[in-house]
């Protein structure tokens, strides 16, 4: 039974004109009728009395005139609920990241993001890098902050912060004493990598900085899924790590940073597939476009209050570098 069949009856009944019904949904009188009658030969039982002084409902047509009303309640119920949860879902958008050190980051990132979308819900998941990724291919995350660069050809990306990576030493290391380490001298050291397992990004930029540089890392006997412990690791001497400026802030007593003697640049960029049309999305993206732009998004001064301050000319490049870049967009 077609929908349209109950709306028209219940015009009909509500009027009581077939006059009156067919102009409340906008349809010719005959056209009306003829839905009523093939109503009433779906039913098997007539529904209204016609005569020519007025329109009545039968016993049969009374009754199916209180169901059909719960039933069209149902229905206008289920649409709202439906047009609800699009529009939630319009609204919204959820970015991943790598769980641990990124969050406090992130929020100094964001804040002005979601200070200019405050028409929207902005949700933001934290997971291990390899989750995250599965989490950006099966859509449960919009977009994602991935160490870059991006290759894979279904995701867009765009860089939204550079930082050199600096080396992480334990504390009483002879090293410690300098203000700036060479790669000659940290290699002598084993180098407490990132598990490829857990962080294939982070993994990959670090090894492609190797090939390019022509470094051979001393490897460790040891293996962990996390800077947190990564970090540990270092402070119980068992080597060195590369960390990103922002990490600094999680640095055991027991670990000391020292800027390298090489352009060792690190990007995170935030990544989405090409074929997510989310508007909400897209209002995101193209307000951190803006943060760009204006140079908005910038650490403060007193995240360079490490280095020493007669290194403030060395050839290190910012801790960030705004990119000045347009957002790709899919074809």
């Amino acid at each position: 039974m077609h929908l349209r069949y109950i709306k028209f009856f219940m015009a009909v009944a509500e009027t009581k004109s077939f006059t009156q019904a067919a102009q409340k949904m906008n349809t010719a009188q005959p056209s009306l009728s003829r839905q009523i009658r093939k109503l009433e030969e779906i039913v098997g039982t007539p529904l209204v009395i016609r005569n020519t002084h007025d329109v009545r409902l039968t016993d049969a047509g009374e009754v199916f005139y209180e169901e059909s009303r719960g039933i069209l309640d149902q229905v206008n119920r289920a649409i709202a609920a439906a047009q609800n949860v699009a529009s939630e879902k319009a609204s919204s958008t959820t970015i991943g990241f790598v769980s641990g050190t990124e969050a406090p980051f992130l929020i100094d990132i964001f804040s002005d993001i979601v200070e200019r979308c405050k028409n929207l819900h902005i949700s933001f998941r934290g997971q291990r890098e390899r989750h995250l990724l599965e989490s950006l291919y099966n859509g449960d995350v919009d977009a994602a902050v991935l160490a870059g660069p991006i290759t894979d050809p279904d995701l867009l990306s765009q860089v939204i912060v550079s930082q050199p990576l600096i080396a992480a030493i334990p504390a009483r290391h002879a090293m410690a004493e300098q203000e700036v380490v060479s790669f000659s001298q940290l290699l002598t050291l084993p180098f407490v990598a990132p598990d490829p397992e857990f962080a294939p990004n982070y993994h990959a930029t670090i090894q492609s900085f190797a090939r390019r540089q022509k470094i051979t890392f001393l490897p460790t006997q040891t293996a962990c899924d996390s800077i947190l412990m990564r970090l540990q690791l270092v402070g119980s001497g068992v080597g060195f790590a590369l960390i990103t400026k922002y990490q600094e802030r999680f640095l055991p007593d027991t670990v000391v940073t020292r800027p390298l003697d090489l352009d060792t640049t690190f990007d995170l960029v935030l990544a989405w597939r090409k074929d997510n049309q989310s508007k909400a999305l897209w209002e995101v993206i193209e307000n951190m476009q803006t943060s760009l732009l204006d140079g908005e998004i910038e650490m403060t001064m007193r995240e360079r209050s490490h280095y020493p301050q007669d290194l403030s000319n060395f050839e290190m490049g910012h801790p960030l570098k705004t990119h000045r870049m347009p957002f790709p967009r899919a074809d």
